[in-house]
């Protein structure tokens, strides 16, 4: 669930849609928290890196 969340933050990005964006991340970050992977972090920092 965290990765998909992290594609949405994504394209919320970059269209310019940044509080959705903070939004999904936020959640994405949730979802991280109960099962962490290196794959899922590595795509968070990408996208507040976005943001």
């Amino acid at each position: 669930m965290a990765l998909y969340l992290s594609w949405l933050a994504e394209s919320h990005a970059r269209v310019g849609a940044l509080d959705a964006a903070r939004d999904a991340v936020a959640r994405a970050q949730h979802y991280a928290a109960t099962m962490p992977s290196a794959r899922t972090e590595a795509r968070i920092q990408a996208v507040q890196r976005l943001l």
